[in-house]
């Protein structure tokens, strides 16, 4: 089982936490709480970014920030479908659990919209990624 650690920022400001797997909990208890991966499914909106802090330096000596990726969340069916871009690849959805299984083991930053997404606005940014 993979562990990530998830930083999550809200854009409206606040300090950012860690998400993670509480290793003092017990075995029945992990198995009955809710993994990190789950509650960020449940808390991830359409419009939310997550940012992702990888190697690689080509990214990161071009654009002089510390993050290397992004992928844009849309909700469809209660699911969380991620949008990103990668080299060789092109535009990719896929689901949150495949989108941070291909970031693993870089760092995660998510942000989350001001204020929600009309309907109306939700379907044009989904039809323009």
């Amino acid at each position: 089982m993979s562990t990530f650690f998830l930083f999550v920022v809200m854009a409206t400001g606040g300090e950012p936490f860690v998400l993670t797997e509480d290793p003092s909990l017990t075995l029945q208890a992990r198995q009955e709480a809710i993994s990190p991966i789950e509650l960020l499914e449940r808390e991830v909106v359409t419009g939310t970014l997550i940012f992702s802090q990888g190697d690689c330096l080509a990214v990161k000596a071009y654009t002089q920030s510390p993050y290397t990726h992004v992928g844009v969340v849309v909700r469809r069916n209660d699911s969380a479908i991620i949008y990103d871009s990668t080299a060789g690849k092109g535009v990719r959805c896929q689901t949150l659990t495949n989108y941070l299984d291909d970031q693993n083991p870089a760092e995660i930053y998510v942000f989350h919209p001001r204020k929600p997404l009309t309907e109306e606005k939700s379907q044009q940014l989904e039809v323009y990624l």
